[in-house]
């Protein structure tokens, strides 16, 4: 009875809130009951079923029982302007940013990309290989398309309409291709040009964006 009751007693506050108060300032409210989570999202992110919070997973806020679904729905959109999403999987990065884009895990009919504000993720070096001959020698190949392929996942990006005020942190990896020679100057050249295209892209598009660049 006493949970009954209390759920009750949420839902007609719910009712007041959605009724009395203007989005503006509901937004303001959520701000402060949404706690930011640092998500991982890889393969199993798309697969598995459920809020996909890592923060107060079992909070009565996230329960439609005790608040009305338009106000979980605010909740929910508030959670993934907040939140970090670190799209870590840089073999399959290009297909799971496609889905995770348009993919809701709460089930609310939200489009992510309409409202996320803090992305995070990795240009690595992978298709460039070299393995150590000896202790001195190293023999590297060089894939074709070597510079579009390690960008890719900027121009996957860029087909999304983000709010103007993301954010990306954008961390490249070269795994010592400077320091063993692997990734020559005219390699290293082209690589530049083709990151810097997609950066004036997202610069123009008024997005911000965070460089690190680990050699």
């Amino acid at each position: 009875m006493a949970e009954l009751y209390a759920q009750r007693s949420c839902q007609l506050l719910c009712d007041r809130i959605m009724n009395q108060i203007p989005r503006e300032l509901r937004d303001l409210i959520y701000q402060h009951v949404v706690k930011a989570d640092y998500i991982y999202v890889g393969p199993q992110y798309l697969i598995n079923k459920g809020p996909p919070c890592e923060n107060e997973r079992n909070a009565y806020h996230w329960n439609v029982r005790y608040v009305r679904q338009a106000i979980l729905v605010e909740l929910v959109q508030i959670w993934y302007g907040q939140s970090m999403f670190y799209f870590w999987d840089t073999k399959r990065n290009n297909e799971v940013i496609k889905s995770f884009m348009t993919s809701d895990r709460w089930g609310l009919g939200i489009n992510p990309f309409e409202y996320i504000s803090k992305v995070k993720f990795d240009l690595v070096d992978d298709v460039l290989h070299y393995h150590q001959l000896g202790e001195t020698r190293a023999k590297c190949t060089v894939a074709t398309q070597h510079p579009v392929r390690m960008t890719a996942p900027l121009k996957v990006f860029a087909g999304f309409r983000f709010p103007s005020r993301v954010k990306f942190t954008i961390c490249i990896h070269t795994f010592g291709g400077l320091k063993s020679g692997c990734l020559s100057s005219i390699d290293l050249h082209h690589t530049l040009d083709e990151i810097l295209k997609d950066l004036r892209m997202l610069h123009k598009a008024g997005y911000g964006f965070t460089v690190q660049w680990y050699i």
